[in-house]
């Protein structure tokens, strides 16, 4: 049918691209994979429910009432929070993999200081300039 032709389209989006865990609405985190129609309201209601209206990390969906573990896993890849704590998380890399991503970037960085390149480096204080990589 065209709704589910619809659903699939949607879907596959939201796996290319990901969804802003801070402005989706439940139907479009619905299709988030891990989530459905009763988590993504409660992730929406947690949302509204914060001080600031927003999750600060993607981490932060691990408090809301019937994310779990399991749920987290398979969601985390696919929402992106923007702003926060947390630069990766505004990138399509699974949480899982930060840390490796870190100790990688950390080793690119060293090995470009001792290359006596100048310049360079890894920047993760997200001011950008010179020539390295911004987190």
């Amino acid at each position: 049918t065209l709704g589910e032709e619809l659903s699939r389209v949607v879907e596959g989006c939201v796996n290319a691209v990901g969804v802003d865990l801070n402005q989706a609405s439940p139907s479009l985190l619905a299709h988030v994979a891990g989530l459905n129609t009763k988590t993504s309201e409660a992730l929406v209601a947690a949302r509204e429910a914060r001080p600031a209206g927003s999750f600060e990390s993607v981490a932060d969906v691990l408090k809301v009432k019937g994310i779990g573990p399991k749920a987290y896993q398979q969601a985390a890849g696919f929402l992106r929070c923007y702003g926060g704590e947390e630069p990766f998380d505004s990138t399509d890399v699974h949480p899982e993999s930060y840390e490796s991503l870190r100790r990688a970037l950390q080793k690119l960085d060293d090995e470009s200081n001792r290359g006596g390149g100048g310049g360079g480096g890894i920047n993760s204080d997200g001011g950008g300039g010179g020539d390295g990589v911004d987190l």
